[in-house]
């Protein structure tokens, strides 16, 4: 393997580790915002901080599914380029490894972001039942 190819892979991987970065500080506005929503909607009645804290986390949830589709892209480009017979070109357009299941939706419906994103708003639903 070429110095180019070992240069671009490099930095497709700096790439991926900071999206990764970037949807794990996602989740940890997300947890601060409802906790503060929380603590100020215990003197309300009314349940707006709930309510709130609720369409945050919707929104959150596809902020992060956003950066899951496309880690999934540069994941697929840094394999295509460890592969790729010939000289690389540095492109760095992850659309043109777009699928399913590295598209917007289907990162919205994966496994980990259900399970992770449901909890925080069945927390969110139970917070304001009780």
């Amino acid at each position: 393997m070429n110095a180019d190819r070992i240069k671009h892979l490099e930095l497709i991987s700096h790439t991926i580790t900071r999206l990764n970065g970037n949807a794990f500080q996602a989740k940890g506005w997300c947890v601060a915002i409802a906790a503060a929503l929380f603590a100020l909607q215990r003197n309300d009645e009314s349940n707006h901080g709930a309510i709130v804290a609720a369409i945050a986390a919707v929104l959150f949830w596809i902020f992060d599914a956003y950066y899951l589709a496309l880690e999934r892209q540069f994941v697929a480009m840094f394999r295509h380029v460890a592969n790729e017979p010939g000289p690389t070109d540095f492109g760095m357009d992850p659309s043109l490894f777009k699928t399913h299941y590295a598209s917007w939706c289907g990162a919205l419906k994966s496994d980990s972001m259900l399970v992770y994103w449901a909890l925080m708003i069945i927390a969110v639903l139970v917070h304001t039942v009780l």
